[in-house]
């Protein structure tokens, strides 16, 4: 009997030590549990709050995008004044806000500086979203503007950036070759090609007065798009006719620019005499109102040649241009004028003049070769090179005239544009970079596509 209560008493002794290890497992195993949830706990919770802090830096970014979009830019080379633009706008979209204190919104030559914005959530806590906005020029420069923001939730931070961009209202017409106010028509053996791409021998007619906006008759060839954008407006083509882009119609119709002809007015500080028999240069010409020469001899024009309205002024001879030829634009009842260039036409962009005292500042209005608000442009010779912009508010094309034209013919006014005869025009926009200097053209922000960055 003692024997059998030892063996039970072992028996006994050892089921405790394997209920102690047993429970000894399970309270490692509780606590290692507990370990786990706390730090899948704290996994989620950094998760959510760098989530959080994502959030309210997109959100940030998408506000800033939504409020400086569109935003029409002073037209200067300073930064700073872009600078000044968008914390004004920022000033005046947030001064209700409950976020924060708009007076806060700092514009410096560095950028703007927008302040932490409290952020509430769902769960009762908040975050903030600060930004920066920094321009590298001022909006003639085409500069790029960055903006950064941050959101902060809990100890998470993140920030997101995007680009935004100058736009110039010019761009919209800058993409056509022909751009007119008016219906074009194009016939007999026509054309107009891109010297770098099919795009750039694109047309445009923005008239409102005719339902026959664009009309190719004949061999006509057109390396870009036809693009109408009146209301109803047709495009009308006879014969064979050939079209590289699309036929567009009701498209959207671009923002046309203001003429500024004061601009260069400035420098034509020698008046015309009136002889127009022998060949000669005229240097910063100004050609006194009811003149009306015809240049029958060789002629050649350094600067600016500025005529006064009303005018005619015929070039029957040849004319090399080192600069820009602009006429006034008539007064109310007066008559157009007119400007025709029946003989070789060669022209070269006013960056090219000499340095010479004579020159300062006017080397700075470059891209334009015609500047004739309110006149009617024909062209009957053969005008190789034309370095710059063609504007004038009526145009006939014909005989053999035709060249290469280094930026974009420009019809400000709804009245006629002709081409006929054997007329090849070939548009070339490499290097146009900046807008033509007469023409006033507004410039707003953009956003740059592919630009965002985490």
């Amino acid at each position: 009997m003692q024997r059998g209560a030892l063996v039970r008493k072992a028996r006994g002794g050892v089921a405790m030590l394997v209920t102690l290890i047993f429970l000894a497992m399970f309270v490692c195993m509780a606590l290692a549990v507990l370990t786990a949830a706390d730090v899948n706990l704290v996994i989620a919770r950094n998760r959510i709050e760098c989530e959080q802090a994502a959030a309210l830096a997109e959100t940030g970014l998408l506000m800033l995008q939504q409020q400086l979009g569109g935003l029409v830019l002073p037209a200067t080379h300073d930064a700073e004044d872009i600078n000044q633009a968008i914390a004004d706008r920022l000033l005046m979209s947030l001064a209700d806000s409950s976020m924060l204190c708009s007076g806060t919104i700092q514009s410096t030559a560095d950028g703007v500086i927008v302040p932490p914005l409290a952020v509430a959530v769902a769960d009762g806590r908040s975050g903030t979203i600060a930004a920066v906005i920094q321009a590298d020029g001022g909006a003639l420069d085409h500069p790029t503007i960055h903006i950064q923001s941050t959101g902060r939730f809990g100890r998470a931070v993140r920030t997101v950036s995007y680009q935004m961009a100058s736009r110039s209202s010019l761009d919209g017409l800058a993409r056509y070759g022909i751009a007119s106010r008016s219906p074009v028509e194009m016939k007999g053996n026509a054309s107009i090609r891109g010297a770098n791409d099919s795009q750039e021998g694109s047309i445009l007619s923005a008239t409102s007065t005719t339902l026959d906006a664009v009309t190719l008759t004949g061999h006509v060839e057109v390396s870009g798009d036809v693009v109408v954008s009146g209301a109803g407006t047709r495009i009308d083509t006879r014969g064979s006719v050939t079209i590289g882009g699309d036929e567009i119609r009701d498209a959207p119709e671009p923002e046309w620019p203001q003429v500024n002809t004061a601009l260069f007015e400035t420098y034509a500080t020698n008046v015309f005499d009136g002889d127009t028999s022998v060949s000669r240069t005229l240097t910063n010409c100004r050609i006194p109102a009811g003149m009306n020469p015809t240049f029958s001899a060789d002629t050649a024009i350094q600067g600016v040649l500025y005529v006064e309205s009303p005018n005619k002024v015929t070039f029957s001879g040849s004319a090399t241009i080192r600069g820009t030829v602009v006429m006034e634009d008539h007064a109310p009842g007066q008559p157009a004028n007119e400007v025709t260039f029946a003989g070789k036409v060669q022209a070269y962009d006013v960056s090219t003049l000499p340095q010479d005292v004579d020159f300062d500042g006017l080397r700075d209005l470059a891209k334009t070769f015609l500047l004739a608000p309110g006149a009617n442009a024909k062209f009957a010779g053969n005008f190789g090179l034309v370095d710059g912009w063609i504007v004038a508010s009526g145009y006939q094309f014909t005989g053999s005239a035709g060249g290469t034209v280094r930026g974009a013919i420009l019809n400000l006014e709804d009245s006629s544009f002709k081409v006929d005869g054997n007329v090849h025009i070939i548009i070339d926009k490499s290097g146009n970079t900046s807008d033509p200097a007469g023409l006033v053209a507004s410039r707003s922000l953009v956003c740059v596509r592919g630009s965002y960055s985490e």
